[in-house]
């Protein structure tokens, strides 16, 4: 029987941050530029939609204090094509 490799937040931060050419720990840290912020917003973003885990394990990854930053970065961070253009590279890059 074969194993099936599950995607995980690790993977998920990993490609988002090769994609955006940032640092997979600024990722998971607390760096505010621009860069960096929409990297975390999309890695965010895909934690919670292909991994369905709860806003408590993705924000415990990402090491936030507090779910509701979480929730507000999947609640708004894929509203436009741009994003969206971006969030399916990187799904198919997984």
């Amino acid at each position: 029987e074969e194993e099936v490799n599950e995607i995980n937040f690790e993977m998920i931060a990993k490609v988002t941050a090769q994609y955006y050419d940032v640092d997979i720990e600024d990722i998971k840290g607390t760096a505010r530029g621009q860069k960096v912020s929409t990297a975390r917003h999309m890695a965010v973003y895909l934690s919670r939609e292909i991994t369905e885990k709860s806003f408590v394990c993705i924000a415990e990854y990402y090491n936030k204090k507090h779910t509701l930053e979480i929730t507000d970065v999947s609640q708004k961070s894929y509203n436009n094509r741009h994003n969206l253009n971006n969030c399916r590279r990187i799904e198919g890059a997984l």
